[in-house]
């Protein structure tokens, strides 16, 4: 962390998923954390959170936290640019640990 700001994450991973764990310190003020995904994945937003998807392969994200899709851009490499998106989890005030998890345990990304 920087100061009085503090942020540590912890990546949990099991044979079919990955939990993240946010901890922030600091004043009790509203966060925002991205997590930008590769063009060529597919998001569905929907009540449990997202379904992501890239030809075949699907995986459900879901976090303790809303969650909204924007539109973003991702550089490979110098000059180029590759339209994506990103996934926000808006982090009200007050808020000290938000959890994340990719499940892609079942044939169906954890979707059922």
């Amino acid at each position: 962390g920087y100061g009085r700001h503090g942020h540590v994450r912890r990546f949990e991973q099991t044979s079919g998923a990955l939990r993240i764990v946010d901890r922030l310190g600091g004043p009790a003020r509203a966060a925002e954390i991205g997590f930008l995904l590769h063009p060529e994945v597919a998001v569905a937003l929907d009540a449990d959170g997202a379904v992501l998807s890239r030809g075949a392969a699907r995986a459900r994200f879901r976090a303790d936290v809303a969650l909204v899709c924007e539109d973003a851009v991702w550089w490979p490499d110098m000059g180029e640019e590759r339209a994506t998106k990103r996934l926000r989890l808006k982090v009200p005030a007050g808020t000290h640990e938000v959890t994340s998890l990719f499940d892609w345990s079942s044939p169906k990304g954890g979707v059922n």
